[in-house]
């Protein structure tokens, strides 16, 4: 049974409808056909009954003489029994005419002796005992065509009938389920919410209703929680830039323990920021055409890299997409490959299919791609990461940038080579330029 709302509400009007014809078809055969057709025959019983006690006793010639009166193409005809009607006929009667002969059996005398036959024309032929002798006799039934042919018109009809009002009536529920699907699809990370109509029925609109509320939470939600960062980002960093201005100030007689200060606010200002950009999202950014290049080789730069790393871009691939939050995503793959990686590194980009592809290659050993989940959550780290300084946030944020603009991250070991691959498709950031 399929899932589609669409064919089971269908399939339901037809099986309604179709269960309504049978029994309908059930109540004009028991109270309708079947008395039509008992009456007939107690009317032909009687007939012949009396046609038998009028040949009774009679010769050949008075009978003869008695079935030319009584007999007629339209009601009925009889036949001596050595002179039966030809055969050739249906091998079985039909339901009406089954139905004719065992009511007209139950009516007359000696009816084990009933047989019957139809000829090549399809009339039916009954051999009866009329006045002691066999007789075949031609008795026209009750014709069920007319009235089965009008329930079976009937029900064509109100199938057609439930079909197109099941198509109907889908296709004006479906329009807004649609509308309501479509717009949680389309909903991304850090956009507005959509709004959607509240039209069609009362039942639809509640559910586009309750969507609507639960969009307006969001984005309540989301400019809280902006304007707490950013309250965030003032109260932390202004004592940390007083801190800085400390050390500055301190005697020159250690020169050692005030670098080792400077260290120690660097990590603590990388690692604010590391919090602030995983909190953040893009929901500030819109998408803008973007030179690929640039935005890598700035990426590079804000990595402050330890060892020169290459930039392998085709000049003037200009892309839209939210070039701030990418970079940052760029910037922590390549930190990550400066830090746990080795020499030499290289960042390339370039379409890949419907799909702008940017990868991190460095030739160390990296870590099991398997794991790539488990690290992509927030402050888990790698073994070899563990003693080292860090939040654990580098590769969630990445992950949690990528997710949001609809794109995804990998990575794979490759002839002793590590690389990190972010997929962005160009249907929803732009088309290349």
């Amino acid at each position: 049974m399929t899932h589609s709302l669409l064919r089971r509400n269908i399939g339901l009007l037809v099986g309604v409808v179709l269960t309504g014809q049978i029994l309908a078809g059930l109540m004009v055969v028991m109270l309708v056909l079947r008395p039509q057709t008992v009456r007939v025959a107690d009317i032909t019983a009687r007939m012949l009954n009396a046609v038998s006690v009028e040949m009774e006793g009679k010769d050949a010639q008075a009978q003869a003489r008695l079935v030319a009166l009584i007999d007629s193409p339209r009601s009925i005809s009889m036949r001596p029994d050595n002179d039966p009607p030809s055969a050739g006929g249906r091998n079985f009667p039909n339901f009406m005419e089954r139905m004719f002969m065992n009511a007209l059996a139950a009516r007359l005398p000696k009816a084990e002796d009933m047989h019957w036959r139809t000829d090549p024309e399809g009339r039916l032929w009954m051999r009866v005992r009329l006045g002691g002798a066999p007789w075949w006799v031609n008795m026209t039934p009750p014709r069920p065509a007319s009235a089965i042919v009008s329930l079976a018109l009937a029900s064509i009809i109100a199938f057609i009938v439930a079909l197109g009002g099941g198509i109907v009536l889908q296709r004006r529920l479906d329009r807004p389920l649609r509308r309501l699907a479509e717009g949680v699809s389309a909903y991304q990370p850090g956009d507005p919410p959509p709004r959607l109509p509240l039209d069609g029925p009362t039942e639809i609109s509640a559910v586009a209703g309750a969507f609507n509320d639960l969009a307006a939470r969001m984005e309540t939600h989301e400019q809280e929680r902006a304007t707490m960062l950013a309250g965030v980002s003032h109260d932390l960093r202004t004592p940390l830039a007083r801190l800085r201005l400390s050390i500055e100030m301190m005697p020159h007689d250690d020169e050692e323990l005030r670098a080792s200060a400077h260290r120690q606010v660097e990590q603590i200002d990388r690692m604010l920021g590391q919090f602030l950009d995983y909190a953040r999202g893009t929901e500030a950014e819109t998408p803008v055409p973007a030179d690929i290049r640039m935005l890598c080789e700035q990426a590079v730069h804000n990595a402050a890299p330890r060892q020169p790393i290459s930039v392998e871009v085709p000049p003037e691939l200009i892309i839209p997409l939210r070039q701030g939050a990418i970079g940052r995503a760029i910037t922590n793959l390549v930190a990550n490959a400066d830090r746990y990686g080795a020499a030499p590194i290289r960042v390339r980009a370039g379409p890949a299919g419907h799909c702008l592809a940017i990868e991190v290659i460095d030739h160390g050993e990296g870590f099991d791609p398997d794991k790539a989940m488990q690290l992509t959550r927030p402050f888990v780290r790698a073994d070899e990461a563990r003693s080292g300084p860090g939040t654990g946030l580098g590769l969630a944020i990445v992950d949690h940038i990528v997710r949001r603009q609809g794109g995804w991250l990998g990575f794979e070991r490759r002839d002793r080579t590590f690389i990190a691959r972010i997929r962005l498709p160009l249907g929803q950031n732009g088309q290349k330029g």
